[in-house]
């Protein structure tokens, strides 16, 4: 049988008989090839609801496989009647997908248009269509993976010009095998979660090689995640067998497509658009202009017609002060007034020189999360509160309360049962993001205007709302999606805006920037995957730093990473400062606050609302980077401890950055430690 082309002036299909295609962008001349392994186009799993166990079908594994040339450059593939790993045959099982070629632009679009099987019998798991496409040859292939995992990540496929400083041997290590290397993290194969924790903040990924690249995107993201080999053989299967791999080691990414509450459900679409010549900024780009086409572009400058109050949060540190809230109303060590708020903000601002703050108290409350009224009455009086915000207020600050309403806590008064997220055993949810989100609106709507009432806030934190991500729930009193799910956060958080408040949550995720003007965890969240933290990039924000104040805590003290590397990144990508505290350690804070906002705070104000337009790795490694705003406004950051000249006039200092102006003006800094003696 000979094979199918869909063809326009930039890209050439080449479908083949077994249901696998390559691809070949014509003014480069780069081909991006199938499956390296098995030459498979995709892989189906069921699971047997007798059995419980999972059945898995190869696509090109099947009785036949039928091609229908359906319009043109467009066409139609049924793998019909499946065999699975045992090579039994379900004449019942088939897939069918669509491929279309875009008419005048290098894009390929991809439809799932059904997956078919006796539901009496089997549920559905998840397809993975397709895979192990555009796959790079470790060490022979020179370019990288990109991919939006929390802010971004890239991983080369070739081995590194200029060494790692950070024990490069722990990356190339854990790329051999799944995990158990760099104390419990995985390693190179696995699937990555759309939005939340340790998961990614966009639905789309890309592949560089060469000069070219093409990016993947996902169109209905809601139920997919993204399948990762990081320059993996699938060495552990074959140590199951005493042998060696196969396979070569490869560098890719295969959207993996999933179950809604056990069925397929509905038809599922990607796209991939590719560039002849193009990088990670380029993905970004393209993405933009599909996030615009979804209604997920909404500037600061839009949203500054909403609520002025905006303006307030440009180059201002978020500040939390730890109260021992959310975990408990009652930490004695950790327990203020509001009194002792007002003596820190008026030392923030009459000593320290700090004139932009996000001030967030973790604490005050007499009850647990999701509850968020009454105060607390050791912390002082309702009235006490009201005149220590006002004060806040007038010292030009912005002020928040903290609010939890996805905590499910078993020592809370308020835990239940009854409103947990449940899962397809039965099971109920844990601590943490543990309740349903058909609960999160009740109790938002009972307790946020008394609070407000109150305190006269401007602002309002919502804990782990986005970084829970989107979730099925199976409890009968309350069954939801993912699509439901991420309806009722984005009502929560519409609902928020009502009232006039800022709004924002956790971690940065893109589905909800029209809904939120900030949001802490801009940077990268969890420790779970050790090869995608290691080698940041600023995808999220070359996307929407224009649409919303991302903050991270890289550079407080929460996680003991002041003055760290990723402080310099944050500067660089347009990530404003977090600090986290409680008042016994305050005083080995402040030179921390002091500095940082006295280097970073009117540049990223100016900044604030531009967007990010450029960014890249300098010097052949991945120790030097240069950013450029829409503003002209460039950035520089080196972090090794040597200087680096970058060619245009200017020796980047060791563990420092450069601020070079659009006007001209030039601003320069380091951090500097040292180990001294110090006198009695």
């Amino acid at each position: 049988m000979s094979i199918y082309i869909l063809e326009n002036l930039f890209l050439r299909v080449n479908i083949h008989p077994n249901g696998g295609m390559n691809v070949i962008e014509k003014e480069s001349g780069t081909f991006w090839g199938e499956d390296p392994w098995r030459k498979s186009p995709g892989e189906l799993i069921l699971k047997d609801r007798a059995t419980k166990q999972n059945l898995h079908f190869d696509l090109q594994r099947c009785l036949q496989i039928m091609f229908d040339e359906v319009g043109s450059n467009r066409l139609a593939i049924r793998f019909d009647s499946l065999v699975d790993d045992d090579k039994q045959s379900h004449r019942e099982v088939s897939v069918e997908v669509l491929l279309a070629l875009g008419e005048d632009a290098p894009e390929l679009f991809i439809t799932i248009k059904s997956v078919n099987y006796d539901p009496d019998r089997y549920e559905f798991d998840s397809l993975v269509y397709p895979l192990r496409f555009g796959s790079l040859v470790t060490d022979q292939d020179d370019g990288y993976l990109a991919i939006p995992f929390n802010q971004g990540a890239l991983i080369p496929s070739s081995r590194f010009k200029v060494p790692l400083r950070d024990e490069w041997h722990q990356w190339d290590d854990l790329s051999w095998q799944v995990s158990g290397l760099a104390w419990g993290t995985e390693g190179a194969a696995g699937d990555l979660n759309m939005y939340g924790w340790n998961a990614l903040s966009m639905p789309w990924y890309g592949n560089v090689k060469g000069n070219s690249a093409f990016i993947a995107v996902l169109e209905t993201e809601n139920d997919a995640k993204v399948n990762f080999l990081l320059n993996y053989n699938l060495q552990d299967d074959f140590n199951r067998t005493g042998s060696l791999s196969q396979y070569p080691r490869i560098a890719v990414f295969s959207p993996r497509w999933m179950a809604t509450r056990g069925e397929f459900g509905y038809t599922r679409r990607m796209v991939l658009g590719f560039f002849s010549r193009g990088t990670h900024v380029e993905m970004a780009g393209y993405y933009r202009q599909i996030a615009e086409r979804q209604g997920l572009v909404i500037t600061l400058q839009e949203k500054l017609r909403r609520n002025p109050e905006i303006a307030k949060l440009f180059g201002a540190p978020m500040i939390q002060v730890d109260g021992g809230y959310p975990w408990y109303t009652d930490y004695q060590s950790m327990m203020y007034t509001w009194q002792d708020l007002r003596r820190f903000a008026d030392d923030l601002h009459g000593n320290l020189g700090v004139k932009r703050a996000f001030l967030c108290t973790w604490g005050g409350y007499a009850k647990l999360p999701p509850e968020s009224y009454p105060f607390h009455p050791e912390w002082g009086s309702e009235a006490q509160l009201k005149e220590t915000v006002r004060h806040l207020l007038d010292l030009g600050y912005v002020y928040t309360t903290y609010h939890g309403y996805p905590a499910n806590l078993p020592h809370a008064e308020s835990f239940s049962p009854d409103e947990a997220r449940m899962n397809s055993a039965g099971e109920i949810a844990g601590r943490w993001g543990g309740r349903c989100s058909a609960t999160f609106l009740e109790y938002a709507q009972r307790d946020l205007p008394r609070s407000i009432a109150v305190t006269q806030q401007t602002a309002d934190y919502t804990d782990m709302v986005t970084a829970s991500g989107v979730l099925e729930c199976y409890h009968p009193n309350h069954p939801l999606t993912r699509t439901q799910d991420r309806e009722n956060r984005l009502a929560l958080l519409n609902y928020i805006n009502s009232l006039g408040l800022l709004t924002g949550s956790e971690v940065a995720q893109g589905y909800a920037i029209p809904a939120m003007d900030y949001s802490k965890g801009g940077m990268i969240v969890g420790l779970r995957y050790f090869l995608l933290q290691h080698i940041h990039a600023p995808l999220l924000n070359l996307v929407f730093h224009d649409c919303f104040v991302a903050y991270d805590g890289t550079v407080g003290t929460s996680r003991r990473k002041e003055y760290s590397n990723e402080t310099l990144e944050c500067l660089a990508y347009g990530i404003q400062p977090m600090f986290s505290f409680n008042f016994a350690h305050y005083a080995g804070v402040r030179s921390v606050i002091r500095e940082t906002t006295a280097l970073f705070s009117d540049f990223q104000k100016d900044v604030a609302m531009e967007r990010l337009a450029h960014h890249e790795y300098l010097g052949g490694g991945f120790d030097v980077q240069h950013t450029r705003f829409a503003s002209g406004d460039h950035v520089y950051v080196n972090t090794d401890t040597a200087p680096f000249d970058n060619g245009n006039g200017h020796v980047i200092p060791a563990r420092g950055f450069i601020v070079e102006r659009s006007n001209g003006k030039i601003t320069k800094g380091a951090i500097q430690t040292s180990f001294r003696a110090v006198a009695d």
